[in-house]
């Protein structure tokens, strides 16, 4: 989708309306209709899902921050605890114990190119 390739973009009403061409009204009715839920909490889900694939890179959280739009990095911190009930340092520690890279995303690619698939961990057999 072009929200995942724009992470580090505004991805507000105003922003994805104009895009579109409708007005902001009509965007967010379509949208809740298409989707069933509203842009801001879909584009949220989306830029978490991404900060927690980029938590298993060694990137400093003020760096993924960015890239996922959710500068700076103390609203990561805040929006990812509430989401997942777990602090981002817990979830870093839990990734990197169970899982290893399979496949890199496109915004790790350095390509705006659509990645078909956001799973980058399997588990590890045999480490522990």
């Amino acid at each position: 989708m072009w929200a995942q390739a724009n992470l580090d973009t505004a991805l507000d009403v105003p922003s994805l309306a104009a895009k579109t061409g409708l007005s902001e009204r009509t965007f967010h009715r379509r949208f809740v209709a298409a989707i069933g839920t509203t842009p801001a909490q879909y584009i949220e889900t989306v830029r978490l899902d991404a900060a927690r694939i980029l938590l298993s890179q060694k990137l400093p959280l003020k760096e993924i921050a960015r890239r996922v739009g959710l500068a700076p990095a103390a609203r990561v911190t805040r929006v990812f605890q509430r989401r997942f009930g777990v602090t981002v340092v817990e979830d870093r520690k839990l990734i990197r114990a169970m899982c290893h890279p399979i496949r890199k995303p496109h915004f790790l690619q350095g390509s705006r190119r659509q990645s078909a698939s956001f799973f980058l961990c399997e588990p590890v057999v045999g480490q522990g």
